[in-house]
């Protein structure tokens, strides 16, 4: 199936728009080639073409909201969404960023079954021990893995916080929403990525608010364009022009601040003491802001 839909997007749009977004929807970044690759990290945009909980999300989303439109039982809806997640993970290749985001979504659903709620930092704890105990090399040898767990826990932990910091910023438009998940994940991962690749992207903050919010919509036009490919053909060709200038658009984006001057700052040596003590200090802010909100609380 992920085969097929490839192959209908490249036979109604041109390379590299085809490659993109099928990677962001089925994976297989490497058929962007290794130019394209080392654009998109100079970016700080690998992040789209790896499919991780974000574009698992969007996934689990589409699919509970075409069950719903269905208007099948809660239960079915659930059971049925679960299902499509687990197939779904098994498309695209299992990878560990995937299983781990599958983990904590089928976790989600179970919650609500079960009518319980759902913590997500409970639930990323609990993929991270699952996985480690089936694979203890996970933790030492997926890098990909390793900056997946770190993002997420950013967006967990860390958006409220950077959220209190960045209230002055319009909500419009999701701005302010795009702008606080950006610096929240991208604060996350930094100082594992500097001591791991000695290298990360200044432009980064600014390419994740012009991109990220259309991530999406080219993912939903990529699947319309390849489910009808797969379906009713010319179809698929009517849509395909938008996703064509959905591709564009990032593409361009992309190799514009790949081409700026100091797109990827390289750092030779990042001691992995000013690691522990980065996140030492980013565990210690989290509780300070725990125990300021439970004081507000108590006094109200």
């Amino acid at each position: 199936i992920k085969a097929a839909f490839l192959k209908r997007l490249e036979r109604v749009l041109p390379e590299p728009e085809s490659s993109l977004l099928g990677s962001l929807v089925v994976g297989g970044k490497r058929s962007l080639g290794p130019v394209w690759q080392e654009r998109l990290r100079r970016a700080g945009l690998i992040h789209i073409v790896v499919l991780s909980g974000y574009n698992l999300t969007i996934v689990g989303v589409a699919i509970a909201s075409f069950f719903t439109f269905l208007h099948l039982r809660r239960s079915l809806t659930l059971a049925f969404s679960a299902l499509a997640i687990i197939l779904f993970s098994i498309m695209v290749g299992g990878g560990a960023s995937v299983i781990r985001a599958a983990v904590m979504v089928l976790i989600a659903i179970l919650a609500r079954l079960a009518g319980r709620s759902y913590e997500a930092g409970r639930a990323l704890i609990t993929a991270i021990v699952v996985m480690v105990i089936i694979n203890p090399l996970i933790l030492v040898n997926d890098i990909g893995f390793q900056l997946s767990c770190l993002a997420t826990a950013g967006l967990i932990y860390g958006v409220p916080l950077v959220e209190r910091w960045l209230n002055f910023l319009p909500a419009k438009f999701g701005l302010r929403e795009t702008i606080v998940t950006t610096v929240a994940a991208q604060l996350a991962v930094l100082p594992w990525l500097l001591f791991v690749m000695g290298q990360a992207s200044p432009y980064a903050l600014l390419t994740n608010i012009l991109v990220v919010p259309l991530v999406p919509f080219a993912m939903f036009l990529a699947a319309a364009i390849g489910a009808t490919g797969l379906l009713l053909p010319p179809l698929a060709l009517l849509i395909a022009p938008l996703g064509y200038l959905a591709a564009t658009y990032i593409l361009k984006v992309t190799a514009l601040a790949a081409a700026s001057p100091g797109a990827a700052l390289s750092i030779k040596t990042f001691p992995f003491a000013l690691v522990l003590l980065i996140y030492l200090g980013y565990f210690l802010l989290w509780r300070h802001f725990q125990h300021r909100q439970l004081s507000s609380v108590s006094v109200s």
